[in-house]
């Protein structure tokens, strides 16, 4: 299903405006973790409660059984909301932006890496010691391995992209050479 991605900020925004508001982003995070530890996705759950076929009364019966008393209630009554207007399946989106802009709050901004083969947790420390010292930021990374690459690193951080791969680097020689008359 394509989502738009408006709809789960306005509704991210709006959680994490009222969790900010109640100084209880702590604890809302803690239970959104649980929340989709709880429903991954393909889990049983997961499928009752976003299929259309099934109806929002029996849902929102399931949540309230399930759910309640286990999460806190911002977020039992987010399922609500979701369940009534036929939007649970943007849960996940909802909630990673909601994760997003806690930890922006926080003064911590999510960056990815991209290496050819698996870093070991020394080089992690390495590359992420020298990105925050680069970006002047704390940063949670997104570690990725892409065999294509070859060898070196691609970094992506806001609007920000560092391509220190060996393949892009045969792509330049590759351009350059081509370019040479003979």
């Amino acid at each position: 299903m394509i989502l738009d991605p408006e709809v789960a900020e306005r509704y991210g925004d709006a959680l994490f405006a009222v969790a900010k508001r109640r100084n209880e982003l702590d604890a809302i995070w803690q239970d959104a973790e649980e929340l989709m530890a709880l429903v991954p996705r393909g889990s049983q759950i997961r499928t009752f409660l976003e299929g259309p076929q099934f109806n929002t009364a029996d849902q929102e019966r399931v949540v309230e059984k399930v759910f309640k008393g286990q999460l806190h209630e911002l977020l039992t009554n987010l399922l609500h909301l979701l369940i009534h207007r036929r939007r649970i399946y943007y849960l996940e989106a909802i909630l990673e932006t909601f994760q997003r802009l806690v930890e922006e709050s926080r003064g911590i901004y999510p960056a990815e890496v991209v290496s050819a083969v698996e870093l070991n947790e020394a080089q992690k420390r390495d590359v992420e010691a020298c990105m925050e010292r680069y970006t002047q930021t704390d940063l949670r990374i997104h570690w990725r391995v892409e065999e294509n690459l070859i060898g070196g690193l691609v970094v992506k951080f806001k609007d920000l992209l560092i391509d220190d791969s060996v393949s892009t680097r045969f792509a330049k020689l590759k351009h350059d050479m081509m370019a040479v008359r003979v």
